[in-house]
């Protein structure tokens, strides 16, 4: 199987990518059945690709406020403090 995410936040170093966020969004009548990718999404792959890419998972059920701090929050923890 091939995983898609819904979207990604590039920071470039020139033409390469130095840095992705990797954001998924699932309906609650989808989340269980994204469990396992997102089980090995939130630990292993980002385990595996610390300096590089990290990874937000929004469901469905929280209001739009939380979402957009949610979104801010990360999107300052990876490319705003130079680490991810």
């Amino acid at each position: 199987d091939h995983y898609t995410p819904d979207f990604v936040v590039i920071q470039r170093n020139k033409k390469t990518i130095a840095k992705a966020l990797i954001i998924e969004t699932k309906g609650q009548h989808l989340a269980r059945n994204f469990g396992d990718i997102r089980q090995f999404m939130e630990n292993t792959f980002t385990t595996l690709n610390a300096n590089t890419f990290d990874f937000l998972y929004l469901e469905d059920g929280r209001d739009m406020d939380y979402h957009l701090q949610a979104i801010t929050d990360k999107i300052s923890y990876c490319f705003g403090s130079g680490t991810m």
